[in-house]
């Protein structure tokens, strides 16, 4: 995540508890996301948000977003084409990037070609 989107992940969150925030709290914040998509971010916090009463701090993103991955994950760990894609290519590269979006990734131009 860039430190913009960082800000704009910070704009969202000031919607819900009013908190100010200046460059320095979004470098901050930044410091601490920057590995981690604004995507998943934006679902963390929906997701907290729902549940947690209490101020919303980096920590809680983090764990949130580590649980959607690990989901993703366990719901894509295994990738076994359909009987209709063993016949069909458009049907068996529409399957597979399907695979990989579950995992939160989109397969290379190297993986897929079509």
């Amino acid at each position: 995540m860039t430190p913009q989107e960082c800000g704009d992940l910070l704009a969202r969150i000031v919607l819900i508890d009013g908190r100010t925030v200046t460059p320095g709290v979004i470098l901050a914040w930044h410091e601490v996301l920057a590995d981690l998509d604004l995507d998943d971010c934006l679902d963390a916090l929906t997701a907290v948000r729902r549940d947690n009463p209490d101020r919303i701090m980096p920590a809680h993103i983090r764990r949130e977003v580590a649980d959607m991955v690990e989901a993703r994950r366990m719901r894509a760990k295994r990738w076994v084409p359909s009987p209709a894609a063993l016949d069909d290519v458009d049907t068996y590269l529409a399957e597979y990037r399907a695979w990989h979006a579950a995992a939160g990734r989109r397969p290379s131009t190297r993986e897929v070609t079509a």
